[in-house]
């Protein structure tokens, strides 16, 4: 009996993992994420409200999940209680008293989102401290979450800030701001931000230190349970398996699913494990880095509709997403690299709302510009990528697909759209999102 689900990001991003996560949570018992960190934002749309969550799992509305924050998370403790205040301000009981936090997993300090504000422009990086958070996680200088358990937990802070803070020394009197859930924080020395979470820990940490476990032990003792895993950021994205370095610091693919979660290959045989890839009818990007099918039309009216009418702006930083038409050779890439059973295809409405858009590109194969050899070889190096330019194939476009409620109920051509995807990456596409709202979903037999 399948008692797992594993949903991944199979584009650069932004797909609509959120929807799919909240969908499958209603049959889960616990909700584990994997990897990644504040720089995440999962959206899910009930009853006209919307909810945005960066830390919390994507389960969080339905009261009998619980869920888990694995090693491979790093945890920004005020975008979290940020987070927390915010959902409960919308009538979501507590969070924080169903979720439990792995005693490996690593805290992102007001240190590390200086650092990335410092070295991560070039990148286009969220500038939530992810890459610097994981980069003292690989030095071993780092602060996990059971070193809060520990009697000498504030001297280990001060530690760390002494160990990672002589990097900027020379830089203590300049002023620092970060963003985190639209609060601005404004401090001016290495001493403020040392001070700042010394006192945000002091005033929450009686509440977080009985959320904070052996999540290995705690998946064992809940074995016969159903599980939800969830994948932050995306596949192309990964930092081994993306386009490199335009990539976040975790690993988003598959790959990361057994060290950032905690499982074993056994078990997740024995749950007959599902994995579903998400991705949009078209794709976009934020930050740096090459986009192959990067829409020309992007300063004209047909790219700035897709943008406007795909609300394609960052859930954690507000940034315009940079539209592309589908890039079929990357998707196919993900697809060989996670082992997808299912996929789920979202934002099909979107397109058909464009004005004057009467066909769509579909891009299946690259051409080097300097070689001119045709490939479909998705190469993750942004190097060999930036040379390559897409071969399309053209589709109509099909009539507004909001109110079908079935497989048959969709537009012939977006039938015949869906039915060539599958064809080309060979993976059934189950799960259909017809608009944002969470009723707003196809799930085929």
């Amino acid at each position: 009996m399948n008692r797992c689900k594993i949903v991944i990001g199979g584009q650069f991003g932004d797909e609509g993992k959120g929807k799919l996560l909240d969908y499958l949570s209603e049959n889960a018992d616990i909700s584990i994420r994997y990897n990644g960190g504040a720089n995440a934002g999962h959206t899910v749309l009930v009853d006209g409200k919307k909810y945005a969550f960066h830390l919390f799992h994507s389960g969080i509305l339905r009261p009998n999940t619980i869920g888990i924050l694995g090693a491979g998370v790093v945890i920004n403790l005020n975008s979290m209680f940020l987070e927390r205040e915010d959902l409960m301000q919308k009538g979501i009981d507590d969070p924080l008293e169903r979720t439990y936090f792995s005693e490996k997993a690593h805290i992102t300090f007001t240190l590390h989102c200086h650092m990335d504000g410092l070295t991560g422009g070039d990148i286009g990086t969220t500038k939530q401290g992810i890459g610097p958070t994981y980069a003292t996680k690989a030095d071993r200088i780092g602060i996990r979450m059971g070193d809060l358990l520990k009697p000498d937990w504030s001297q280990r802070v001060i530690q760390f800030y002494d160990k990672y803070g002589a990097q900027l020394k020379h830089r203590e009197n300049s002023i620092i701001i970060r963003n985190s859930c639209d609060t601005t924080i404004q401090l001016n020395s290495l001493d403020d931000m040392l001070q700042y979470d010394l006192n945000l820990i002091s005033k929450y940490i009686n509440q977080l230190r009985p959320r904070i476990i052996n999540t290995v032990s705690f998946i064992e003792q809940n074995y016969n349970k159903s599980f939800l895993i969830e994948g932050a950021n995306a596949t192309l994205l990964d930092i081994d398996h993306g386009t490199y370095p335009y990539v976040t610091s975790s690993s988003c693919g598959a790959g990361g699913v057994l060290s950032g979660s905690g499982l074993s290959m056994k078990v997740l045989r024995d749950w007959y494990a599902e994995t579903i890839g998400v991705f949009k009818i078209y794709v976009t990007r934020v930050g740096g880095g090459v986009l192959p099918t990067e829409m020309v039309e992007m300063d004209s009216e047909i790219g700035i509709n897709v943008q406007t009418l795909g609300n394609e702006y960052g859930a954690t930083t507000g940034r315009k997403r940079r539209c592309g038409w589908l890039d079929l050779v990357a998707l196919k890439y993900s697809c060989m690299l996670n082992g997808y059973d299912y996929l789920n295809i979202a934002k099909v409405d979107i397109l058909s709302f464009v004005p004057n858009l009467k066909t769509i590109k579909i891009c299946t194969q690259y051409r080097n510009r300097e070689t001119n050899e045709i490939t479909d070889i998705f190469p993750s190096d942004e190097y060999e990528l930036c040379r390559m330019e897409p071969i399309y194939s053209e589709f109509p476009i099909w009539d507004n697909p909001t109110q079908c409620k079935t497989w048959k109920d969709l537009p012939l051509a977006l039938r015949t759209v869906i039915k060539f995807i599958e064809g080309y990456v060979g993976i059934p596409i189950k799960y259909i999102n017809t608009g944002q709202d969470r009723n707003a979903l196809i799930v085929r037999d």
